[in-house]
């Protein structure tokens, strides 16, 4: 059995794909393009035509993939761009009659929610990071998890801290203010508030490039990472220009190497006011989660 689904993204469009193999599911195709969807939405909230046409051909060769792999059906979802954008129909009317996709926004508390769902079953928390939000879930149920969709991600934090050149090392004080601000920014963040020490283990959604740069600032691929291990890979990733962190995280799409490190920077704020002295890598999460919910294998 195999299922499948695209996640539209913010700044990156995935397609994921799972089979059933053996009672679990195991990954298929972990695909993601950089369309940079949210680019240009400023105040009026409207989705730019450069980017929805960016977006619909990442799904034209997502669809080769799928077939390719022998899945039909590839239902795609949206998460915080498509929530706050005005005209969501400019880009899901040509799904529809390009493709015979049947789009979804969710909301945010059931983007965490189903992070919990394809996550690791000894997180106490699941932290999905991403360009607008980053989401947490946390509960025994998913469908009745709590919630919080945390209000910055990598490509709004470099937007507000990536005052140096494009592709330049990130100045020291620059991660450290940017750090300052998401701490205040949940304190300030009723929903975030059960999750202040916790003493919930934290697992991190990464894909597999940034998990192999974390391996090597940590020494070593762990089952159980620390903070520390955080805190070096961000500001070792930070002081170097856009060719090394290139380099460092090969095979993630190219717009995003150089606003990876204020999404590290700020994952590292985050385990820091929680209290978390130590976190689980998530591979899948809302990939295999939200492939299950929109392909009704979810109870």
């Amino acid at each position: 059995m195999k299922i499948a689904a695209i996640d539209l993204g913010s700044g990156t469009i995935k397609f994921s794909a799972f089979e059933k193999n053996a009672g679990n599911w195991r990954p298929l195709a972990l695909d993601e393009i950089n369309t940079e969807l949210r680019k240009g939405m400023g105040a009026s909230q409207e989705l730019q035509p450069g980017p929805i046409a960016d977006t619909l051909a990442a799904v034209e060769r997502f669809m080769l993939s799928a077939t390719a792999l022998g899945i039909a059906r590839v239902p795609a979802y949206g998460t915080s761009a498509l929530r706050k954008a005005i005209n969501k129909k400019a880009l899901f009317d040509p799904l529809r009659s390009r493709f015979g996709i049947e789009a979804l926004v969710i909301s945010g508390e059931d983007e965490g929610r189903l992070n919990l769902l394809g996550a690791d079953q000894r997180a106490g928390v699941v932290v999905d990071p991403g360009g607008d939000s980053t989401d947490c879930a946390w509960g025994n149920d998913w469908k009745t998890a709590a919630t919080a969709s945390l209000p910055f991600g990598s490509v709004s934090l470099q937007e507000q801290f990536g005052l140096e050149a494009p592709g330049a090392p990130i100045p020291q004080a620059a991660i450290q203010s940017l750090q300052a601000w998401v701490k205040k920014a949940l304190d300030d963040f009723a929903p975030a508030a059960p999750l202040k020490k916790s003493g919930l283990l934290p697992a991190i959604r990464m894909n597999a490039p940034v998990q192999k740069a974390l391996d090597l600032f940590a020494g070593r691929a762990k089952d159980r990472y620390d903070l520390d291990d955080l805190r070096t890979l961000t500001l070792g990733m930070a002081a170097m220009p856009h060719e090394a962190r290139a380099q460092l995280i090969a095979g993630e799409p190219v717009g995003k190497v150089d606003r990876t490190p204020f999404g590290f920077a700020s994952w590292v704020a985050l385990l820091e006011w929680m209290d978390a002295g130590s976190f689980l890598v998530e591979p899948y999460g809302i990939k295999l989660g939200a492939a299950l919910m929109l392909n009704g294998f979810s109870n």
